[in-house]
């Protein structure tokens, strides 16, 4: 399909460029302005623009709500600006505190276990493949149901902070 004079249609461009490859350019063809440097730093940037971590390198630490949490992403220690990354750890028959937060709007991604959430006046179940999104102000917990740990990859944006939790 031809769109306004380009003979490659939308979701081939989108793939194209999304793979770093521009029109009919040879594969394997990467644009300058996206290849960075070995040590992460961009070339037109001169600074980072990217990092990998390892959980297996992060020490958890208890979140005011009582869970155990590993700051994958963070940006008191990474490149990441408005927003953080982190997998929570609640142990069998175990829950959060209630509380809320007046600033960060959070999803949670359930990775393992199942347990019940409770979201404002909504109790529901998770279980592994379950997001679920958390706007600021709303009070919220986890209890893990199971006999194996409930694990949850947590983004908040803007990022964690102790300072905007409250707990109820």
């Amino acid at each position: 399909a031809v769109v306004q004079g380009n003979r490659h249609p939308p979701h081939f461009r989108r793939e194209t460029q999304g793979a770093g490859l521009l029109g009919d350019q040879p594969k394997g063809y990467r644009r300058r302005t996206g290849q960075c440097h070995f040590n992460g730093t961009h070339p037109a940037l001169g600074r980072q623009v990217g990092v990998r971590t390892s959980i297996s390198q992060i020490k958890p630490y208890i979140t005011k709500d009582g869970s155990e949490i590993r700051e994958l992403l963070h940006p008191n220690q990474d490149v990441v600006r408005q927003q953080s990354l982190a997998e929570a750890v609640i142990p069998p028959w175990a829950s959060t505190q209630l509380h809320r937060h007046r600033l960060t709007e959070e999803i949670y991604h359930v990775t393992r276990g199942c347990g019940l959430m409770t979201l404002g006046d909504t109790q529901f179940e998770i279980a592994v493949g379950d997001s679920i999104a958390i706007v600021p102000g709303t009070p919220h917990c986890v209890e893990n149901k199971g006999s194996e740990a409930l694990h949850i990859l947590c983004c908040c944006a803007p990022a964690y902070s102790h300072d905007d939790t409250e707990l109820l």
